[in-house]
């Protein structure tokens, strides 16, 4: 059974937990005795960023379930797939377009829709606008941004554009993202995944995600907004903090410019990108058949037999090498702490 094979790679995945407690709890009292010691900043500083390499290791193996992204350019079906391996419906599992949304597990049933602060939005989708239509300045607050002018189409500025769709863009972030950015990033807690989705449908640009949480979910996943319609800088904020063991790249029909503007996208999540082939048996040319799942979303038995199980086969023996290699490079990382401990006569972790 599908739960069966998901908690049998976790269990083998939180054999590393034991350890990886002992190294931050370690590296604490190492913070604590250099603080007695008087030491600087620097050394400080170091010793802590260890401290967050280490419980980035331990987030990743001490999680109750492997974590799926499902992305790629619009309209190829991922919200579908998403539902086929989640097994559940729209209702339960609605789509936004634009918004990145989380299936996870909870304590109970709920939805909530984190909106983006003023700096969040300004960074991640109006400067990347701004600079690719060559505009000089971008608005500094909320309130900036309220009574900012965008050129409109007839306007001399419009009609010389080379991204239309960019300036609709900017107008609609600038008309619809008030109430939201009003709220200075606070979550906005619902008990229906529907209501939640009508919330952010309002204003897409100032929701960072909205994550759906069930009591059982075997697989968490992310239902991520299509990326490479138009240019990968303004699609980057998709994959920010996206702690995934791998992701699934939908493509539909030939392989396109939009696909591999998805796929640069896509791979700046830091983990593995598996292409998925919807609706059909043939490979789009220029992608390798033996590394290519392929299933016809709307098929749950067939995303279930031809997905999902390939895919748990090839993370039962990936992921513990992905898990070692975090593990080492964070320890390869603690090294030019270590030669500063003697200074202090702090003794470094055991182990």
């Amino acid at each position: 059974m599908l739960e069966d094979e998901v908690a049998a790679v976790g269990a083998a995945r939180r054999a590393w937990v034991p350890g990886v407690v002992a190294e931050v709890a370690g590296w604490r009292r190492v913070e604590q005795a250099l603080t007695r010691a008087g030491a600087g900043s620097r050394l400080l500083a170091g010793v802590s960023g260890v401290i967050s390499d280490l419980r980035r290791v331990l987030a990743r193996v001490d999680q109750g379930a492997i974590t799926v992204a499902v992305g790629g350019k619009p309209g190829t079906g991922k919200s579908t797939l998403v539902r086929a391996i989640a097994g559940l419906g729209p209702a339960a599992l609605p789509s936004v377009a634009g918004v990145r949304l989380a299936l996870r597990a909870g304590p109970r049933r709920a939805s909530t829709v984190v909106p983006r602060t003023f700096a969040d939005l300004r960074a991640t989708h109006l400067r990347p606008r701004h600079l690719l239509l060559g505009l000089p300045d971008i608005p500094t607050s909320a309130a900036d941004l309220r009574t900012w002018r965008y050129p409109e189409p007839g306007d001399q500025d419009y009609l010389a554009c080379a991204h239309p769709s960019l300036l609709a863009d900017l107008r609609a972030i600038r008309s619809s993202s008030v109430e939201l950015l009003d709220r200075q990033g606070g979550p906005l807690l619902v008990d229906d995944p529907r209501t939640a989705a009508t919330i952010a449908a309002e204003a897409p640009h100032a929701v960072r995600e909205v994550v759906v949480e069930r009591e059982r979910v075997p697989i968490a996943l992310w239902d991520l907004p299509g990326t490479g319609a138009v240019a990968v800088s303004t699609d980057l904020h998709v994959v920010d903090d996206l702690a995934a063991d791998v992701v699934l790249q939908v493509v539909r029909g030939h392989w396109c410019d939009a696909d591999a503007r998805a796929a640069v996208v896509l791979r700046e999540a830091g983990a593995p990108v598996v292409v998925v082939v919807n609706g059909g048996d043939v490979v789009p040319s220029g992608l390798d058949p033996a590394t290519t799942l392929h299933a016809d979303v709307r098929d749950r038995e067939a995303v279930a037999a031809d997905i999902v199980a390939p895919l748990l086969r090839d993370l039962a023996n990936t992921l513990p090498i992905a898990d070692a290699e975090l593990l080492a490079a964070a320890r390869v990382g603690a090294r030019p702490v270590l030669t500063g401990l003697a200074e202090h006569a702090v003794d470094p972790p055991a182990g």
